[in-house]
């Protein structure tokens, strides 16, 4: 495949690694320093069993998930529940869709959009 400035055609950046964009549903959100995922009503839930080893969370909008709930807008807090899991290099994250599809904290999965130029 060609690569053009470290990009290769219908993949993006060489050194991305592969991730699944993961919709939290409302009520939970991802407590980075436990490793969780935490429910308004205290229920937790560990995703490290389901992922493979040097995953990481992350929030696609730290500075909105910062915030809390009440002051933000309707669209705010919807783009406050997006999150990205990150998998090592080498993995395949259409693999773990139909896992993370039946966490309970999670609305909506799926693989990021491909990325080329026409």
């Amino acid at each position: 495949m060609m690569s053009i400035a470290g990009y290769d055609l219908g993949h993006g950046p060489a050194n991305m690694r592969p991730h699944l964009v993961v919709k939290l549903k409302r009520k939970w959100s991802y407590d980075s320093r436990r490793r969780m995922f935490v429910e308004t009503s205290g229920k937790k839930f560990s995703p490290k069993k389901d992922l493979p080893k040097n995953t990481r969370i992350i929030y696609m909008v730290k500075d909105l998930a910062k915030e809390p709930t009440d002051l933000l807008s309707k669209a705010e807090r919807n783009l406050a529940r997006y999150i990205q899991v990150i998998m090592p290099k080498g993995k395949d994250p259409a693999e773990y869709l139909p896992i993370l599809k039946y966490w309970e904290c999670v609305e909506e999965v799926r693989l990021p959009p491909e990325i080329s130029l026409p």
